[in-house]
């Protein structure tokens, strides 16, 4: 080229702004970022004919955000602190360590995007073993859970997830008017992250007349005390007896349930299982599959800790995809 002489202009435009000239009803949603160079080409090759010894140019590039930084998300955590949770993945590394750490880097992805205020997002924690664990629940509230409320998790009883499923569907159902409240959103976006390594327990009520219960007999100096959870401190002396029912199915089916109703309210629910027992894997996984919000996307597996960090960092970033979009 000879020469280009011109300039480059950047206008951020307010399309809320109905005086803008040029944009339809649709566009009156967005705020545009618009970059435009104008200027003069001085041609070589062309110069002989007068008509042509210069040209103008212009060209104008627009790209559309969303008109707020973020939309609101509420992300809430249902995760197994059950007594196998104390036991060791294929990686050496004890369960509940690595559900903690992932716990905390997840924190730490979220925590990248409070920039854009402490309204952006809220939290919770449900955790359960044979039952919700109260004294561990993290209410609804806006920014991350803290370490400190990650560390207080610990590993024993049964797994039982359905009153920690129940508990976080009837907080969920509360999000729309807290955030509209606070930011004008009533409709926020809404994930539940649920883990367990391993299939809801049965209780004897789930069996019929002539069928054993899944059991376990402490046989240490013959004392033969029966359990019919499972308990932290079991060691080799304690024998374990496989149930001859289906005490599976019917406790299963009382936790999808709320999964259900949350996932028609609009909930999205990542399910992770984490390390299952080979004789509860089928079970566990169709169980976690159908309380995910679909098994090709929302359905994780993971072996071991590592697996389960990697898991935790693919869904911290589909969520925060979701909560700060570009449009186009």
């Amino acid at each position: 080229t000879n020469s280009l002489t011109g300039s480059v202009e950047y206008d951020i435009i307010d399309t809320l702004d109905t005086a803008n000239i040029g944009l339809d009803d649709d566009d009156k949603s967005k705020l545009l970022a618009r970059a435009t160079v104008s200027g003069t080409y001085q041609t070589v090759f062309m110069g002989f004919l007068p008509q042509f010894s210069s040209i103008s140019i212009l060209a104008k590039s627009d790209v559309a955000y969303a008109a707020r930084e973020g939309v609101p998300a509420s992300i809430f955590f249902v995760v197994d602190n059950s007594g196998s949770m104390n036991s060791y993945d294929d990686n050496g590394t004890k369960k509940i360590n690595s559900l903690k750490t992932s716990m905390e880097d997840f924190m730490d992805t979220l925590d990248g995007i409070s920039v854009y205020g402490d309204d952006i997002f809220r939290t919770a924690l449900y955790p359960y073993n044979y039952d919700l664990i109260n004294s561990k629940v993290v209410s609804p509230a806006w920014s991350t859970l803290s370490d400190y409320d990650i560390s207080q998790m610990y590993a024993n009883g049964g797994t039982q997830s359905t009153n920690a499923l129940a508990s976080s569907q009837s907080a969920l159902n509360l999000e729309n008017d807290i955030h509209e409240t606070i930011n004008g959103e009533d409709n926020p976006l809404k994930f539940l992250i649920f883990m367990s390594d391993g299939a809801n327990n049965g209780t004897t009520d789930q069996c019929s007349a002539g069928q054993t219960p899944e059991y376990w007999i402490d046989t240490y100096q013959g004392w033969n005390t029966v359990y019919y959870y499972y308990q932290y401190w079991f060691d080799g002396w304690v024998d374990y007896y496989p149930s001859t029912c289906d005490q599976y199915s019917p406790v299963n089916e009382a936790s999808l349930q709320y999964c259900t109703i949350m996932k028609n309210q609009g909930v999205k629910i990542y399910s992770i299982a984490y390390d299952v027992d080979a004789d509860e894997r089928v079970i566990a996984e169709a169980f976690m599959k159908d309380c995910s919000s679909g098994e090709e996307d929302y359905y994780k597996y993971a072996s071991n800790g590592t697996d389960l960090q990697a898991v935790f960092d693919e869904i911290g970033q589909s969520v925060i995809t979701e909560v700060i979009r570009i449009k186009h």
